[in-house]
């Protein structure tokens, strides 16, 4: 999107919706926590009193026709979303001071300076935007 705008970047997802996204270095973690998913999904059906604990969220700037993209990718990883929000931009605490995760994850440090006021927030310095800028100093607070 950084390259071509968003038009093009709504293009190019829409063309490849059914292809999951190259994984990066939080595939391996994303892949363990489907697997805690699976047992507690398991161990719901032989107690139905049990209360699953571990909720997925997803929050992302994306909207559509992009977001069929990500879910697909989480989808064929095996990775249960139990919310999605494609904010399509708007600010992403508007979401998280709701959800009160109990950690957020995100590429782009600006939107961890509105967010860590709700959650603890963690910047994830992979990514094409990122190879792009400079090292990120936390803020102090």
């Amino acid at each position: 999107m950084q390259e071509s705008g968003l038009p093009e970047f709504h293009s190019h997802e829409s063309a490849n919706a059914v292809s999951a996204h190259n994984p990066g270095p939080l595939q391996p973690f994303l892949i363990q926590v489907a697997q805690i998913q699976a047992r507690e999904r398991k161990r719901q059906l032989s107690e139905p009193g049990y209360r699953v604990r571990l909720h997925i969220a997803l929050v992302t700037a994306r909207n559509a026709p992009s977001h069929k993209r990500a879910v697909q990718t989480l989808k064929s990883w095996g990775v249960m979303v139990n919310d999605a929000f494609f904010l399509g931009g708007i600010d992403k605490n508007a979401i998280i001071s709701v959800l009160r995760p109990h950690i957020f994850f995100d590429d782009q440090r600006g939107h961890l300076d509105s967010t860590s006021v709700s959650a603890p927030s963690v910047y994830v310095p992979f990514g094409a935007l990122n190879e792009l800028t400079e090292t990120w100093v936390p803020r102090e607070g």
